[in-house]
C-alpha cells in the first residue's frame, strides 16, 4: 500500500468529526489550499479516468503536468496522482482533463464508514424481530449460490461464527493490493455478522441471510477511511466475482465519475448495490448512496424514530434498524467475546442487503429490479403516507418481502420495476392488463435508446415519462412511440442537472398482445474521417481521423472498423480493415481502391459509450497513363506513330485521346486530338495513335483518360519536339 504522511493528519480529523456528528463545513468562500481539502474532504489526489490499455501514456503526461502518480487501478481504468504541493486539487484535476487521451479528472474524495460508536449495553438484536426476519428464517434461511459482497474494512476470516460463509477465494484487500481481506478496523465484520451470522448455532449473534456467501472486499483502512478510487475498485471486482448483493456501508460527500462509473457497471453486472445514506444528520445523502441506481438506506431506532444522525433526502430508499445493532466484532484474545454493539446507517444498509440476499435465495430467477421493487413494496410506511425524506419507502421487513408466497412485484403502477438487463419482454391488454410501468436510472449527459416491437394484432404505445413525479399525471411525457408489430427506435439526451429515475410506460392503445423491449444507455460519441481524393493507380491512401464523445473528450483504445461500397456494388463490404483507437482517440489506417470507392468508419461502441459510423469520403484512383512516345523519327508532313501504357486495362478503341499542341508565341495550341487503339500488353492496355506535324516549329504531345467508376480523369507527361 502506498502511504502519503502528509494526508494522515486530514484522515484523522475526519474520521473524529464524523464519530461525534460533527459537522464538516461545505466549500463556498474562497480559501486557502488546505482548508478547501478539508471542506470537500478531498485527499490532495486526482482521479484521472482512461479507458483501457493508455494507463502508460497518460502517466507520463500527468508526471510531465507535475503530478506524482502514485497509484494504478485493476479494473476500471484509472490512475491516482498526488498534485503538485501548493495547488489545489480541482485545479490541478482541470488542467489534467485537458490532456490527450484523458476522459475525466476530479479531485479524489475520502469515504468513511458510516457508523456511531454506542455503548454495548443497549440491546441484544431487537433488530431482527422489528425487521420480522425469524418469520421470513420459516421461508428461508438464505442460499449459498446467493453471494454478498461487503465492500467495507474487509471482514475476520477467522471468526467462529463466519466459518464456511466466506469465500476467500474471491476476496482482495484494495487497502494491502494482496487476496487476503481481513478486517483491521472492526467495521466490516459487524456488518457481516448482521448480513449472514451463523444462525441457530447456539453461540454468538444470528444473521439475516445466513446461509448466503460472502465475498470479503476491503477498501477501508485501519481507521475506516479510504478513496472514491478504491471503494470504486471494490465495487467492480464484487461485481466481477459474481455478486448477486454489494453491501457498501461507507460513503463521502462528494459526487465522483471514477464512483458513478463503478456502480453502473455492477449494476450492469444484474447486482443489488445498497449503500449507507451517511451519518451526519444533515439533508442529503452520501455517494454512492446519493446515486439513483443504489438502494440507499438511513437509521431508525427502536421507537421507529429516524436516528439523529441518519442523513436524509428526496433520494432515500428505505430504513432498517442502526441504533445499539448487537452484531460480530472480531476476535482479539481467548478472553474476547468476539460480539458488539454499534449504531450508525452502515449497520442499518446490511439489514436491506441481507433481506435482498433472502429474496434472491428464494426467487433466483427474479431480476434485480424486481428484488429492489419488491424490498420497495413490502416496506413498512413510518412517515407521511408513501415515499417521504426522513424514511424513503419505509422499514425494511424480511417477513413482508419473502410472504408465504412472495409474489413477483407488480408492474402496473409507479415507480415501477427497475429495468437491470438489456431486454424485457411483457404482455398488455386494454381489458385486462393495460399498463406495465419500467424505471431506469439515467445521469446528467448520458443518452438513452430503446428498440420497441409491439404485437401485429394491437397498438401499443411506449412513453418515457421525466422523474419528476410519482404517476402519468405528474410526471411530464418526454418522448413516445407506437408499433404495431414492427420495431421502432426511441432516443432520449438526458439534459444537464436532469438525472434521476425515469418511468417507461407501455400501455395497450387498442387490442393486446405481447411486446419486447431492448434498451442502451451510453454517451454519444461521433466519428470523424477524411482522406484525399485521389490515390495512384495501384496504390493506397491513409483515412485519418478520431472518435470523441459529445464534450470532446477523446475515445481511447476502443476498436474501430472500415467498410468501403465500390461504385457499382449493391452495398457495403463489411470490415476490410480495423484497428484500436490510439491515446488521442485517433485512427489511421491504409486502404487500396482498386476503382473510386467509398468508405466509411464505425465505432461499435464501448463501455458506456455508444456506436456511431462517420459520413462517408470517395476515393478514386488516378489512371496510369505513360506519355506518348513517336516510333521512329518524326518529319514535318509525314504521318508516324505514338505509343504508351495505360492501366487499369480496357479492351475497348478511343479511351485514350492524344493531343498535338504547336507553340504559338508564349503558350501551345492544340491542333489535333486523335482517339487512340487500344490492345493488351503485358498486363496493360498500349495504345498507339497516328499523327502528323504540318509545319516547322516546337510542337507538344500528350495523352488523357477523362475521369470514369473505375479512375480519375488523368494527363500523361508531355513529349516536346522540334521539327525543322
Amino acid at each position: 500500500m502506498f502511504t502519503r504522511p502528509t494526508s494522515e493528519f486530514l484522515r484523522l480529523i475526519l474520521a473524529v468529526s464524523l464519530a461525534f456528528g460533527l459537522a464538516v463545513p461545505t466549500a463556498g468562500a474562497k480559501v486557502a489550499s488546505s482548508t478547501r481539502i478539508a471542506e470537500k474532504a478531498w485527499t490532495g489526489s486526482v482521479v484521472v479516468g482512461v479507458a483501457a490499455g493508455t494507463i502508460e501514456a497518460v502517466e507520463n503526461r500527468v508526471v510531465r503536468a507535475g503530478g506524482t502518480v502514485i497509484r494504478r487501478s485493476g479494473p476500471g481504468a484509472f490512475l491516482v496522482a498526488d498534485a503538485p504541493e501548493g495547488e489545489d486539487p480541482a485545479a490541478f484535476a482541470a488542467s489534467v482533463s485537458r490532456l490527450p487521451g484523458v476522459e475525466y479528472a476530479e479531485p479524489e474524495s475520502r469515504v468513511t464508514a458510516a457508523f456511531v460508536p454506542d455503548d454495548p449495553d443497549f440491546g441484544l438484536q431487537w433488530n431482527l424481530e422489528r425487521i420480522g426476519a425469524p418469520d421470513a428464517w420459516d421461508i428461508t434461511q438464505g442460499s449459498r449460490e446467493v453471494r454478498i459482497a461487503v465492500v467495507d474494512s474487509g471482514v475476520d476470516l477467522d471468526h467462529p461464527d463466519l466459518e464456511g460463509r466466506i469465500d476467500t477465494s474471491r476476496g482482495y484487500d484494495f487497502i494491502g493490493r494482496d487476496a487476503v481481506a481481513d478486517d483491521g478496523f472492526g467495521h466490516g465484520t459487524h456488518v457481516a455478522g448482521v448480513l449472514a451470522a451463523a444462525t441457530d448455532n447456539g453461540s454468538h449473534v444470528a444473521g439475516i441471510a445466513g446461509e448466503c456467501v460472502l465475498i470479503p472486499v476491503r477498501v477501508l483502512d485501519r481507521w475506516g477511511n479510504g478513496e472514491t478510487s478504491t471503494m470504486a475498485e471494490g465495487i467492480r471486482y464484487a461485481a466481477d466475482q459474481g455478486a448477486d448483493v454489494i453491501n457498501v456501508s461507507a460513503g463521502g460527500p462528494d459526487d465522483a465519475r471514477v464512483l458513478s462509473d463503478a456502480v453502473d457497471y455492477a449494476v450492469s453486472k444484474g447486482c443489488v448495490v445498497v449503500a449507507a445514506a451517511g451519518n451526519r444528520g444533515i439533508a442529503g445523502l452520501d455517494y454512492p448512496a446519493a446515486y439513483p441506481d443504489v438502494v440507499s438506506v438511513g437509521a431508525v431506532d427502536e421507537t421507529d424514530a429516524s436516528a439523529s444522525f441518519s442523513r436524509f433526502g428526496d433520494r432515500l430508499d428505505m430504513v432498517a434498524p442502526g441504533v445499539a445493532v448487537h452484531s460480530l466484532r472480531p476476535i482479539t484474545g481467548a478472553a474476547d467475546s468476539g460480539t458488539g454493539v454499534m449504531s450508525g446507517t452502515s449497520m442499518a444498509t446490511p439489514h436491506v442487503a441481507g433481506v435482498a440476499a433472502l429474496l434472491r435465495s428464494a426467487n433466483p430467477t427474479w431480476t434485480a429490479g424486481m428484488v429492489i421493487r419488491r424490498l420497495m413494496d413490502t416496506a413498512e410506511d413510518l412517515g407521511p403516507m408513501g415515499k417521504d425524506p426522513r424514511f424513503g419507502f419505509g422499514l425494511v421487513r424480511a417477513d413482508r418481502a419473502l410472504g408465504e408466497d412472495p409474489e413477483a412485484p407488480s408492474d402496473d403502477e409507479f415507480p415501477g420495476i427497475p429495468l437491470t438487463t438489456a431486454t424485457h419482454d411483457g404482455v398488455v391488454d386494454e381489458v385486462t392488463d393495460p399498463v406495465d410501468v419500467l424505471s431506469i436510472a439515467l445521469a446528467a449527459g448520458q443518452e438513452i435508446r430503446l428498440w420497441f416491437k409491439g404485437s401485429e394484432t394491437a397498438t401499443i404505445s411506449l412513453t418515457l415519462y421525466d422523474p419528476s413525479g410519482e404517476s402519468t399525471a405528474l410526471a411530464a411525457p418526454l418522448v413516445s412511440v407506437l408499433s404495431t408489430g414492427t420495431s421502432v427506435r426511441l432516443d432520449y439526451a438526458v439534459p444537464d442537472e436532469a438525472e434521476g429515475v425515469y418511468r417507461i410506460v407501455v400501455s395497450a392503445e387498442e387490442g393486446g398482445g405481447a411486446y419486447s423491449l431492448a434498451w442502451e444507455k451510453g454517451r454519444p460519441t461521433n466519428v470523424a474521417v477524411s482522406a484525399p481524393k485521389t490515390c495512384a493507380w495501384g496504390g493506397s491512401v491513409f483515412l485519418s481521423g478520431s472518435v470523441k464523445e459529445a464534450d470532446g473528450q477523446p475515445v481511447t483504445r476502443a476498436g474501430f472498423i472500415v467498410d468501403r461500397r465500390p461504385a457499382g456494388s449493391s452495398g457495403w463490404t463489411l470490415g476490410i480493415a480495423s484497428g484500436s483507437l490510439n491515446a488521442f482517440g485517433g485512427f489511421r489506417v491504409s486502404v487500396k481502391p482498386a476503382r473510386q470507392t467509398r468508405y466509411r468508419v464505425r465505432f461499435e461502441g464501448a463501455p458506456g459509450r455508444f456506436e456511431s459510423v462517420s459520413r462517408t469520403v470517395e476515393v478514386t484512383p488516378r489512371a496510369q497513363l505513360s506519355p506518348p512516345v513517336p516510333v521512329g523519327s518524326v518529319r514535318r508532313g509525314v504521318a508516324f506513330t505514338v505509343a504508351g501504357t495505360l492501366k487499369p486495362t480496357y479492351d475497348a478503341d478511343g479511351v485514350v485521346r492524344v493531343v498535338l499542341a504547336e507553340l504559338q508565341g508564349a503558350r501551345y495550341v492544340s491542333r489535333r486530338t486523335v482517339r487512340a487503339e487500344a490492345s493488351q500488353r503485358d498486363g496493360a492496355t498500349r495504345y498507339t495513335a497516328r499523327l502528323t506535324v504540318p509545319g516547322s516549329g516546337k510542337w507538344r504531345i500528350t495523352a488523357s483518360v477523362p475521369a470514369s467508376t473505375r479512375h480519375a480523369a488523368t494527363t500523361s507527361r508531355a513529349v516536346y519536339l522540334t521539327v525543322p
